[in-house]
């Protein structure tokens, strides 16, 4: 894929293109359409380039996977480039914010795979609500050193406390915003607390 992009940048001069994994995608101006007869469709117009290049070189794409527009669902994100924005759907939000209620009842045995689930279910609305990693140590604590993946685990007081506390602030915040994301710093801080580390271990 690389090499592909790399050519398609510096030979075919498409410019503007960046790649994930195996998904490219880029950026173009708004009015800047053109249409592509295969999918009969307009596309912008570097996308249009690229699928084009892509039919010359025989290399593969699906229509489907042709997604362009002011707001794109990306990785199960809403990315609005013109806003700066990313946030989650609220269908998923209100799936997440279920799964944390359901998990954080008192007196719940889960196995080490459903903590294992859970955490990284939050842990990946964490690239929208980056405040919330704190809501995971317990979460993380309460795994640590387990490798039995059906190992059933009691939820404790500590672990329920921090989800109930992801759940309520999923609930008033907004997501992230690109050029002005926050940030926690010593002046919003109710406690301040110094420690130091052995530098021995």
């Amino acid at each position: 894929m690389a090499l592909i992009l790399w050519t398609a940048i510096y030979v075919k001069h498409i410019t503007d293109l960046l790649a994930w994994v195996d998904d490219t995608f880029g950026w173009d101006f708004e009015d800047n359409l053109s249409y592509y007869a295969p999918y009969a469709e307009f596309y912008p117009s570097r996308q249009t380039r690229l699928l084009e290049y892509w039919d010359e070189i025989g290399f593969p794409h699906e229509k489907p996977k042709q997604l362009w527009g002011t707001e794109l669902l990306i990785l199960g994100f809403m990315v609005d480039p013109n806003a700066m924005t990313i946030t989650m759907s609220s269908e998923a939000r209100s799936d997440l914010v279920k799964a944390i209620r359901i998990f954080a009842g008192v007196g719940n045995r889960w196995t080490l795979k459903e903590y294992q689930h859970l955490g990284g279910w939050i842990n990946w609305s964490l690239n929208v609500y980056p405040l919330l990693r704190l809501g995971l140590s317990a979460l993380y604590e309460k795994m640590a050193g387990k490798t039995e993946s059906n190992r059933r685990i009691w939820t404790n007081k500590a672990v329920i406390r921090e989800l109930l506390w992801i759940v309520e602030k999923l609930d008033v915040l907004e997501g992230a915003r690109m050029l002005e994301n926050e940030d926690w710093g010593l002046a919003d801080a109710d406690v301040v607390v110094y420690c130091d580390a052995c530098p021995t271990g």
